[in-house]
């Protein structure tokens, strides 16, 4: 509809008084409604008023003709495709039927961008012409109705006597159809409406009873008539979110196409056919997302409706596979041993477990009361409590922080409500303990599915070295590596087959994890190793076994439920060494039958049997943190038990005596029924011995404790340097040359800089059995399991008092003149050196 911008055509001209008050209108005058149309239309038909001169009259007339004739005379044309296009879809003509609908949509209401507004503007003038009734004469009314038609091109520009011609020609033409406009408009328009909602009715319940011809039938009256209404914009806005709807659900794997809204139309005639259809339906879907998504509705629509007319032609004979990955295909036997890496992938279909069968769910109120279960609410929105809260990262007093006691807090986090001090009282190598929160993200920033396939992408992982894929199916632990690098199809091919991930190691990639883990190797004074589980739905990765750790299960992601059993023999309890698979038969019942959820934490001893099955619709995703693993008395006794005896063989020439000769007459199990009196005397030779000879003294057991110490050194996690400490060591200092190119250092000690260990347990000096004396630390180890040889400085006898108070003195600081050596010189070059190796923090930084 052409737009008619000349204001002064509509203003009258001239000296007279009377009439330009009358155009302007009094104070005295009603209130002018506000019409609320756009500038170039407010120019045109600006201050409709009914009382205003017969120029102003013959103005609001042409401005009805030209906003309400356009409609009806669109209309009577649209109903004849319409009828037409039912005509052909009872006839199942789809084709012609969907060229009709399009032909009906494309010209509905003349142009769909102006609809609406001429509609309001309608119903404003018919307002006026109501309220213009009640105050004028029937008589001034009749005239104004037959001003004539040289009166109303008086005031029109070219365009609008061209327009004008134009519609007058129309309304001729269609004078049966323009008679009833004022009258039957909202009325046609309702039953319009009506009958379309009842075919669309009709349409959807024939969707739901697999009707999908009867269906298609209805749904194509339907798009027929709907657009003829005013709001046909909505309506078409709708039926495209309709339409990205259907392609969602298609990506997803929608398993019921036919309850789509009313999208099919009947089964195909042939194969090549179905495939044709379902190319060309495709290519529409795609074009009418893309007009939605560029607000082309007018477009959209004509794309969506072409859809419709030939998408469903193979609805009830296609069904949609289920599928989250690619499709299948076997997994390769490399020399008829382990499965190759599979190229594609395919989701794990819904069905039975792919486990042995769990024992039922046991009743909480029958577990052993001996284990406790720790209920926490979620903290609410806006509460401080410090404990619950993430470990902070640092502070303005980190530089001054005991690391011991951090690593205490952090225990306190993981298992909080309970205090440390309790759990170790009571729990501790004792028994389970649960702690079920409501928090899903607790403990989100330690890892995430997310993470898990950023590091297979970023860094180079293998299997079997970093990465393990395990099932336990039909009572049998299988670990399916194959050769080479874990690649995330292959990963994700496992994992969608219901195979479990096992990440050995996640901490040599995630820094969260990492700091988690040195904090808390600096309070157990042991290797602290994280593993990652992660078990698609209905699924267990490993048959019930024990380990020989403390273990901490850190639920992150999904659900998953945890079977704890008594070990089955009495030495098994505390077990130092881990068992092997176990059949369901051989377990009883179990002290622990709970599900795990994000947020959660279960702790249980070394020796304790468990499994863990996922849910049907649940996946899973855990960190375990194991601990105190070869910590026992025994572990220290076999360190220290031939130490002791080597010293006591040097010392004591009893010791190398040889063995009385009758010796292997006498003593052995085939002997124990001899009672004689040699057999006896031999016994009580041997028991002296070790009574008066390997009784370790308070050096021996030093000693052995540095030789474990030693272990841990090499095992440990290299120490995250937080900014705040970069500062204060070698981490953060930088070298430079002078004009003569010599190189320069940005530090210098001297006797009153202050310093201090960097950790409590960063190093260990340990006296060798040859007398040397050396420092073994951890500050340069690699993020993998004992990477390089253990790192360690060879230091003089009369130094190691000055490495003593270091260690004795910590977390405080001491100033370098306090160290016991003899020079200050050679006291700065002590401090410097082991500044130097990233072990020792000055107080203030050196910038």
């Amino acid at each position: 509809m052409e737009k008619v911008t000349n204001s002064a055509a509509a203003k009258p001209q001239g000296n007279n008084k009377k009439q330009e008050s009358a155009y302007n209108g009094t104070a005295k005058d009603k209130k002018k409604p506000n019409l609320d149309i756009e500038t170039t239309d407010s120019d045109l038909l600006s201050d409709i008023h009914l009382d205003g001169t017969k120029e102003q009259k013959v103005q609001n007339l042409f401005s009805k003709v030209f906003e309400d004739t356009g409609p009806s005379t669109a209309k009577t044309a649209d109903r004849k495709r319409r009828l037409q296009a039912e005509a052909d879809a009872n006839n199942n003509d789809t084709e012609k039927a969907s060229k009709l609908a399009k032909t009906s949509v494309a010209t509905t209401d003349m142009d769909l961008r102006v609809t609406r507004k001429q509609h309001t503007f309608y119903m404003k003038v018919q307002a006026l012409l109501a309220e213009h009734a009640e105050k004028e004469s029937t008589k001034k009314a009749s005239k104004m109705a037959k001003i004539s038609e040289a009166d109303l091109i008086l005031f029109m520009t070219q365009k609008e006597i061209e327009y004008y011609m134009k519609v007058k020609a129309l309304i001729a033409k269609c004078a049966e159809e323009g008679s009833k406009l004022l009258d039957n408009w909202t009325s046609s328009k309702d039953i319009a409406k009506t009958a379309d909602h009842e075919r669309r009715l009709q349409a959807e319940a024939d969707a739901k009873n697999n009707d999908t011809k009867k269906a298609g039938q209805s749904a194509k009256e339907s798009v027929a008539t709907t657009d003829m209404q005013l709001n046909v914009i909505k309506e078409q806005m709708e039926h495209c979110k309709k339409v990205q709807a259907l392609l969602a659900n298609e990506s997803k794997g929608a398993e019921k196409e036919s309850k789509v809204l009313d999208y099919s139309t009947g089964p195909s005639t042939s194969s090549k056919e179905a495939a044709a259809a379902k190319t060309a339906d495709h290519e529409r879907r795609l074009l009418a997302e893309a007009d939605v998504n560029n607000n082309d509705t007018e477009k959209a629509g004509q794309s969506a409706m072409e859809s419709v007319a030939t998408q469903g032609a193979s609805a009830t004979e296609r069904k949609q596979s289920f599928s989250l990955g690619l499709e299948h295909t076997s997994p390769i036997q490399v020399n008829g041993a382990a499965l190759a890496c599979p190229l594609v992938r395919k989701s794990l279909p819904p069905g039975e477990a792919n486990s042995c069968p769990p024992p039922p769910k046991r009743d909480p109120a029958a577990v052993k009361s001996s284990v406790k279960i720790i209920k926490v609410k979620a903290p609410e929105e806006g509460n401080n409590n410090n404990d619950e809260k993430e470990m902070s990262t640092e502070t303005s007093e980190t530089h001054k922080t005991d690391s011991v006691e951090e690593g205490r807090r952090v225990v306190k986090w993981i298992i909080f409500p309970i205090k440390p001090n309790f759990f170790f009282k009571y729990f501790w190598e004792q028994t389970a303990c649960l702690v079920q929160r409501t928090n899903p993200k607790y403990f989100q920033s330690l890892i995430s599915f997310k993470m898990l396939d950023e590091i297979l992408i970023r860094h180079h992982l293998d299997f079997t070295v970093n990465l393990d894929v395990t099932t336990y199916k039909n009572g049998k632990r299988e670990t399916l590596n194959p050769e080479g690098r874990a690649l995330p199809p292959a990963v994700w091919g496992f994992y969608s087959e219901g195979c479990s991930i096992r990440l050995l190691n996640p901490s040599a990639y995630l820094t969260r994890l990492r700091e988690v883990c040195t904090v808390l190797q600096e309070f157990f004074h042991c290797k602290v190793e994280a593993n990652m589980y992660l078990t698609p739905p209905n699924s267990q990765g490993f048959a019930p076994h024990y380990d020989d750790i403390e273990a901490f299960v850190i639920q992150v992601e999904g659900r998953k439920r945890w079977l704890l059993y008594e070990p089955p023999k009495e030495a098994d309890h505390l077990a130092r060494i881990s068992s092997g698979n176990y059949d369901q038969e051989q377990l009883g019942k179990p002290i622990i039958d709970e599900v795990l959820s994000a947020g959660d934490v279960l702790y249980f001893p070394r020796g304790t049997v468990h499994q863990a099955i996922t849910e049907e619709q649940q996946h899973s995703l855990h960190i375990t943190l194991s601990v105190y693993q070869q910590q026992a008395y025994a572990n220290l006794l076999e360190t220290l038990m031939p130490m002791v005896l080597k010293k006591a063989v040097d010392r004591s020439v009893a010791l190398r005596r040889g063995l009385p000769l009758h010796t292997f007459q006498v003593l052995g199990n085939a002997y124990k029924a001899n009672d004689c009196g040699s057999r006896q005397l031999l016994v009580e030779n041997v028991q002296k011995l070790v009574t008066k000879y390997l009784i370790p003294s308070e050096d021996d057991i030093d000693e052995a404790v540095d030789q474990m110490a030693k272990k841990f050194q090499h095992e440990a996690l290299p120490p995250i340097v937080l900014p705040s400490e970069e500062v204060r060591t070698v981490h953060g200092a930088r070298s430079g040359a002078d004009e003569q190119g010599n190189c320069v250092c940005d530090y210098k000690f001297n006797e009153k800089t202050s310093v201090r260990l960097l950790r409590a347990n960063i190093l260990r000096l340990v006296t060798e059995p040859d007398g040397s004396v050396r420092i073994y630390h951890h500050a340069d180890n690699g993020l993998d399991y004992c990477k390089y040889e253990p790192y360690f400085m060879e230091i003089l006898p009369e130094e190691a008092k000055a490495v003593e108070l270091l260690i004795s003195a910590y977390p405080y600081y001491l100033t370098i003149d306090q160290l016991p050596l003899k020079s200050s010189a050679r006291k700065v070059e002590v401090a410097t050196a082991l500044w130097e190796h990233g072990l020792l923090m000055t107080e203030k930084p050196f910038k």
